[in-house]
C-alpha cells in the first residue's frame, strides 16, 4: 500500500486501496483451492512447492513493477507539530490504578 501511495495521485488512494483489498480477497479464496490441488497431485510436499511458486511469482512481479515504474510523486511537506496533550482524566485514572495496587 505504501509503494502504491507513492506512485499515485492523492485523490486516487481510496480506489487503489479498494482494488488491493479486492485482489487480496480473491486471492484468499483461490489460493487454498490451488494449494489443495497441489497437495492432492504431488502429496505432502505440494504445500511447500505451491508456497515456493507463489513467492517466486510475487518476487518476479515485484521486480518487474520496480523496473517499469516511474519516480514517485513529490509530496508537499507540511510542518509537523506533535501534540503531547492527553485527556484531563488521565492523571486521575493513573492515580486510581496506583491506589489499587
Amino acid at each position: 500500500m505504501n509503494r502504491t501511495c507513492d506512485f499515485i495521485h492523492p485523490s486516487n488512494v481510496i480506489s487503489a486501496a479498494q482494488g488491493m483489498l479486492l485482489s487480496y480477497g480473491i486471492g484468499s479464496v483461490i489460493r487454498p483451492v490451488i494449494i489443495a490441488y497441489f497437495i492432492d497431485v504431488i502429496g505432502a510436499y505440494g504445500l511447500f512447492i505451491s508456497f515456493a511458486i507463489f513467492i517466486l511469482f510475487l518476487g518476479l512481479f515485484t521486480i518487474i513493477r520496480m523496473i517499469e515504474s516511474s519516480k514517485p510523486i513529490e509530496a508537499t511537506q507540511r510542518l509537523f507539530k506533535p501534540d503531547p496533550r492527553t485527556t484531563p482524566i488521565s492523571p486521575e485514572f493513573y492515580e486510581g490504578i496506583k491506589k489499587q495496587r
